[in-house]
């Protein structure tokens, strides 16, 4: 039950990010790290309940399926409901198991490591976040500068010109898609798809349609385009990814418990190009995200202060 304990439920991971958050904030600090405390001890508590409680109905699913054997029909009722709370049983201990092995073993990287292509992408990961008319037409990291293409004229227009951006440099291109943008409701819903079937229809529709038109018209310009985006623009990068097999980055991407299940649907032997997931430890919108095939998942220290799901986290 102790081990068991261990983990971190929403509850707690939510208060231990306030408290991480807050914690040089005078006062405030010391109160936010008292409620994660308070929520640590009240988690303790309720999973070494949930272990009782389930053995409880494992023992009673038995004795039921004891009783009835030798009923027609509701004996193989009674043993099916005793097979299933086992089996029921045997996912939440193993799922435990599977998330205290993952955290005892979750090697923490520094921001500072991000480099090259990489930390490119989260540069056009935050700069899409700014209206088409007011990006930035170029940017410059470690003496190489990337160049904005101009929508209309070698590449196409997408369907919303605020929800993608294009960078370059030589034979490279980065393709970014934006986050959520509180005052967008097309967002709000795309959140809310990437939380009911892990990725959001029409936005990766968007994103990919977009995608297929400019690899065909740039062909002979770029050798390599990669494909990038933040919170909800990481999620749909990574779905985009998958259909097209081009290499992507992805920081703080939405995921939710359903996440690994829609990565082995989506991908396939022609989706191998890799998938980097760069997410901060206790940013909650990326805690789901499944480490699958060609997916590759890197988890950094929350070094800055303010929130950790924030893309600034992955900026110098």
């Amino acid at each position: 039950m102790g081990a068991a304990a261990s983990v971190a439920t929403p509850v707690e991971m939510v208060s231990g990010a306030v408290a991480n958050v807050t914690r040089d904030v005078p006062i405030v600090g010391d109160l936010t790290r008292g409620v994660h405390d308070q929520a640590r001890a009240a988690d303790n508590v309720l999973r070494s309940g949930q272990e009782i409680v389930r053995h409880g109905i494992v023992d009673l699913a038995g004795a039921a399926a004891d009783a009835t054997r030798d009923i027609p029909v509701v004996g193989h009722v009674g043993c099916a409901v005793h097979s299933g709370a086992r089996g029921v049983d045997f996912i939440i201990t193993e799922g435990d198991a599977a998330v205290r092995q993952l955290i005892a073993g979750e090697e923490l990287l520094s921001v500072q490591s991000l480099k090259g292509v990489a930390y490119a992408c989260a540069h056009v990961s935050n700069l899409v976040y700014d209206a088409y008319v007011d990006r930035k037409n170029h940017f410059t990291d470690g003496g190489v500068t990337w160049e904005e293409f101009v929508f209309g004229n070698e590449i196409p227009t997408p369907a919303v010109q605020d929800h993608i951006t294009v960078y370059t440099y030589k034979s490279k291109a980065i393709i970014g898609f934006r986050g959520t943008v509180a005052s967008d409701a097309r967002d709000i819903a795309a959140d809310l798809e990437i939380v009911a079937k892990c990725f959001p229809d029409q936005r990766v529709r968007e994103a990919t349609d977009f995608c297929q038109k400019f690899l065909s018209r740039t062909k002979f310009f770029f050798t390599e385009t990669i494909l990038t985006g933040h919170s909800l623009g990481g999620t749909i990068a990574i779905a985009t990814a998958f259909r097209l097999g081009l290499e992507c980055h992805a920081f703080n991407p939405g995921a939710t418990v359903i996440d690994q299940l829609g990565k082995r649907v989506n991908s396939s032997p022609a989706s191998r190009k890799k998938i980097t997931v760069h997410r901060i430890s206790d940013d909650i919108a990326s805690a789901c995200s499944a480490k699958v095939s060609n997916v590759e998942i890197k988890v950094y220290k929350h070094s800055k202060r303010g929130f950790g799901h924030s893309i600034d986290q992955f900026l110098r």
